[in-house]
């Protein structure tokens, strides 16, 4: 095989893979966000939500949880967007109810988001149907490739590195 027919072939196949994670993710970020509206009643505005997409949406509230209370360059830095989307995904938080803005006591010029009692439900039913969806996903494969692919998916998944800001 010569290097030009090697490069095509594996071009292919990383054109492959980014069609079946597209597909992939499609699958189980927004129908779990839908699910979860549809099934709690809890989200309200939900055509604002759509320019923001399912996946960064959801990793918005897992860093509201873990982090208690982040600031919106904290924010920012960790989902890799700038500055003006993370305060756009804030204030639909804040708007309907699932977050709050507080002030820093150390810097009054600081504000930090914190998860209310509404968006904690939001979270855990987001993450309930995320759960039943990649459950359903891992169903068309054997216990012996499940434990494969959830092995190379650490593995790619650890190869990643984010560019600090």
């Amino acid at each position: 095989m010569s290097p030009k027919s090697s490069l095509q072939a594996s071009d292919e196949r990383i054109l492959q893979f980014v069609d079946h994670i597209k597909e992939v993710m499609s699958r189980i970020t927004k129908p779990a966000f839908q699910e979860a509206a549809d099934l709690t009643g809890l989200v309200t505005g939900f055509e604002t939500r759509e320019r923001i997409d399912p996946a960064t949406f959801h990793r918005m509230g897992n860093l509201l949880h873990e982090k208690k209370s982040p600031t919106m360059g904290e924010i920012s830095q960790s989902l890799s967007v700038p500055v003006s989307t993370a305060t756009r995904m804030a204030n639909w938080w804040v708007d309907n109810g699932y977050a709050q803005r507080l002030p820093d006591p150390d810097d009054r010029r600081v504000v930090r988001l914190s998860l209310t009692e509404k968006g904690e439900l939001l979270l855990s039913s987001i993450e309930d149907n995320l759960i039943r969806n990649v459950q359903r996903l891992l169903s068309c494969l054997t216990p012996e490739e499940q434990i494969i692919l959830i092995t190379l998916s650490g593995k790619v998944a650890a190869s990643l590195e984010y560019p600090e800001r």
